[in-house]
């Protein structure tokens, strides 16, 4: 159970709306060991403002659920590793985390990341950024996971869906909160 709050928490990449139409649509499935997590979110931000959040790792912690500290270990051109903590919780149970991941960027479209230490066997993502309009960004976001352990199933829809979710949801209303103060 720790290593499935872990990795809906680590897949952080990397977003609210009050409609339910705008809502990120977020899919979990197993694949074998693998958990695959699906997002498509519409955002009615720029591009510029979505990137400029999703990107924004030294402070992450300030807006994500969960998200202790996040913080930039190094940077070389457009290759970071970044280090984040937190504490995942379900109901009245609360799990630490910490992972640490190799992020590589193509500015203002693509984020790919990579975990190189943490408390699940395998993390690999990329969040693609597009614009749907001059005043609407799309992100989708594809995740694979090879959690330590064996999760049973009907916790995917439960759990990942919902942490995920509030994670996109979080970062969403960031998106917006600096656009209107923009």
């Amino acid at each position: 159970m720790r290593r499935l709050l872990l990795a809906t928490l680590i897949a952080s990449t990397t977003v609210l709306a009050t409609d339910k139409d705008t809502s990120p649509k977020v899919e979990a499935r197993f694949d074998g060991p693998t958990l695959i997590v699906d997002v498509d979110y519409l955002v009615p931000v720029n591009v510029d403002g979505a990137w400029a959040v999703l990107t924004d790792f030294e402070h992450m912690h300030e807006f994500m659920p969960n998200l202790e500290s996040s913080k930039i270990l190094s940077r070389r051109d457009n290759h970071l590793r970044i280090e984040q903590t937190g504490t995942a919780r379900y109901g009245i149970l609360a799990f630490p985390f910490r992972s640490v991941r190799d992020i590589e960027l193509a500015p203002k479209s693509l984020i790919i990341s990579k975990m190189i230490e943490g408390d699940v066997k395998s993390l690999d993502s990329e969040s693609r950024i597009d614009a749907e309009s001059a005043a609407t960004a799309h992100i989708r976001y594809h995740a694979r996971i090879v959690p330590d352990r064996w999760i049973p199933d009907f916790l995917t829809a439960t759990v990942i869906r919902g942490e995920i979710g509030k994670q996109f949801e979080a970062m969403g209303r960031e998106m917006k909160r600096r656009q209107a103060h923009g």
